[in-house]
C-alpha cells in the first residue's frame, strides 16, 4: 500500500518524489505496513489552499466552529476499534495503553462539550494557518487534540505526523473530517524531518504546534527566527519525577509501575525518576523491583501490558543508556535487554537503577538523569528531609509534569507548590489528568506553551 499526504479529503499523487520509506511495525519489523511516498512542492500548494479556506472558516462565530469541531469530535469516538487496530501495528501499543489514551481522549471530549470556552472571544481573531508537528507518544490525545483546538480558534490546519506515526494519524484525520468543511481547512502533510523543516518556515503557516525533543525544538526555533510574527510553540522532552514520602499510599508502587511502564515508557508524562524518603527506601525499592518483573512483555495482540520500543534506534539508544547509568555511578537492579521473542520486534525489558548519596552538581552534570530516554528506564533515588529534596529538584534541567505521594495532603500540597515543574498532581497518576486543567511547559520541556484549553489564546490574537 503506498500512502501520501491527504488534502482537502483526498490523497494527493506523487508527481515529484522528493523521498519515500518503508513503515515496518515495531512489534515484528518483517511486517511491511506500506510504503510512504512525498513531495515537497506539496507545502506551498496545499498552505495556500488552506490559508484560502481559513479566510471563511474564520468569519464564523466561535460557538459555530465550536459546534461543528464537536461534531466531528463525537464521530471520532465511535471510531474506537478502527484506531486501536491501525495504532496496534504501526505503533506496536497494547490494548491496555490504547485504552489508557482512549480514556483520556473521552475525558477531553467531555471537557469539549461542557465547559471549553474562549474568554472574549468576539475580541479574539484566528491567526491563520497552522502548522502543528506531531509525535508518535499518543497521537490522539495531543495532535489530535491540538488540532481540534486550532479549528476552534478559527485557523486552518496542515499537521504533520511523526513518520513513526503516519498510517495511524492518518486514518484518525480521515474519521475527524467527514464533512466538506472540515476537509477544506485541516489537511496532512506527510514527509521526513525535512518537510517538517520547510513547512514550519513556509510564509503561509501563521503558527507552528512542535512536539519533540529538546534538540529538534530549538533547530525548529532557530529556522523561525526571522520570522518574528510566527508564534511557535515548543512541547518538548521530559524527566519526570514522582516524590514518595514514607507516609506515601498504599497504591503508589502500583500506580508507579504504570507511569513508568505502561506506554513503554515512551510517553512524554512518563515517569523516569523516583525519588523515596530515607524511611521506606529499601523496603520500597525491593517491593517496586519486584512489580518490575511481573508484567508481560510483548506482542500487542497476545495481551501484553508493555510493547515494543518504537524502532531499532530506540532500542539502541535505550542499551546505551544502562552503560551511561552506570558508568555515572548508579547501582543496577535490573538491567534492561533486548527481550527473547518468537517475533522478530523490538522489545527490551526494564531498567532500574539506584543513586544515593549525590550532590547537586553531580544530578547537574549527570547525562543519564538529565536525558529525556523514552524508554522503561527509571532511576530510584533515596532523600531524607524536603530541603534536600528541593536542592536536588532544582537541577532537574527539564520541567513538565512531576507527581507527589503522602497520606498528609496539606505536606504535599505544600512541597508541590515548591517544585519546579508545569503541573505537580497528588496522589494520582500522571497518565490520567484533568483536561480542563491548563499549565504551561517550564525549562527545557518547552517555551511556556500552555497545555490543556488554554492554548486557544495563544492560538489567537486580540482584535485592534
Amino acid at each position: 500500500m503506498n500512502i501520501s499526504s491527504l488534502h482537502q479529503g483526498k490523497t494527493l499523487s506523487v508527481k515529484e518524489v522528493s523521498g519515500e520509506w518503508t513503515v515496518r511495525s515495531p512489534s515484528n519489523i518483517e511486517n511491511e505496513l506500506g510504503k510512504v511516498r512525498f513531495s515537497y512542492p506539496h507545502i506551498a500548494t496545499m498552505t495556500q489552499d488552506l490559508a484560502e479556506a481559513g479566510i471563511a472558516w474564520a468569519t464564523k462565530p466561535f460557538d459555530d466552529r465550536r459546534k461543528i469541531v464537536g461534531q466531528a469530535i463525537l464521530n471520532l469516538s465511535n471510531a474506537r476499534q478502527q484506531w486501536f487496530d491501525v495504532a496496534r501495528v504501526e505503533l506496536g501499543r497494547t490494548d491496555v495503553d490504547l485504552e489508557a489514551e482512549w480514556d483520556q481522549f473521552e475525558r477531553w471530549v467531555g471537557h469539549f462539550k461542557s465547559t471549553l470556552k474562549l474568554d472574549q472571544a468576539e475580541m479574539r481573531r484566528s491567526r491563520g494557518v497552522t502548522a502543528i508537528i506531531g509525535s508518535y507518544v499518543w497521537p490522539l490525545v495531543y495532535s489530535i487534540q491540538s488540532a481540534c483546538l486550532a479549528l476552534v480558534a478559527g485557523n486552518s490546519v496542515a499537521l504533520k505526523p511523526s513518520e513513526k506515526a503516519t498510517f495511524s494519524t492518518l486514518k484518525l484525520v480521515e474519521m475527524l473530517t467527514q464533512t466538506e468543511e472540515l476537509k477544506a481547512v485541516l489537511s496532512v502533510i506527510v514527509g521526513d524531518r525535512e518537510l517538517g523543516r520547510r513547512l514550519v518556515c513556509h510564509e503561509n503557516v501563521q503558527t507552528v504546534i512542535f512536539y519533540g525533543s529538546f534538540e529538534v525544538g530549538m533547530r525548529v526555533k532557530q529556522d523561525t527566527l526571522s520570522q518574528p510574527a510566527k508564534e511557535v510553540l515548543l512541547f518538548l522532552g521530559a524527566k519526570n519525577p514522582s516524590i514518595v514520602m514514607n507516609d506515601a499510599p498504599d497504591n503508589c508502587i502500583e500506580t508507579l509501575i504504570r507511569d513508568a511502564f505502561l506506554s513503554t515508557g515512551q510517553h512524554c508524562r512518563s515517569v523516569s525518576q523516583v525519588w523515596i524518603q530515607d524511611g521506606i527506601y529499601e523496603k520500597f525499592v525491593h517491593e517496586f523491583h519486584e512489580a518490575s518483573k511481573k508484567f508481560k512483555i510483548g506482542d500487542p495482540t497476545t495481551g501484553a501490558y508493555a510493547g515494543p520500543l518504537i524502532d531499532p534506534s530506540m532500542l539502541d539508544r535505550y542499551l546505551k543508556f544502562v552503560g551511561i547509568s552506570e558508568r555515572e555511578g548508579a547501582q543496577i537492579l535490573m538491567r534492561g535487554k533486548p527481550l527473547d521473542s518468537k517475533q522478530k520486534g523490538n522489545y527490551v525489558t526494564p531498567t532500574l537503577t539506584a543513586y544515593e548519596n549525590l550532590t547537586p552538581d553531580q544530578i547537574r552534570k549527570s547525562v543519564s538523569l538529565q536525558t529525556e530516554i523514552l524508554s522503561p528506564h527509571v532511576s530510584m533515588l533515596r532523600f531524607k528531609t524536603e530541603s534536600d529534596l528541593s536542592t536536588w529538584l532544582k537541577e532537574v534541567t527539564h520541567g513538565l509534569v512531576a507527581s507527589v505521594w503522602s497520606k498528609d495532603t496539606f505536606k504535599a500540597r505544600k512541597l508541590a507548590a515548591e517544585m519546579p515543574f508545569g503541573q505537580v498532581v497528588i496522589n494520582q497518576s500522571l497518565l490520567s489528568w484533568d483536561p480542563a486543567v491548563s499549565f504551561q511547559v517550564i525549562k527545557k520541556s518547552g517555551n511556556h506553551a500552555y497545555q490543556g484549553s488554554k492554548l486557544l489564546e495563544q492560538l489567537t490574537l486580540l482584535k485592534g
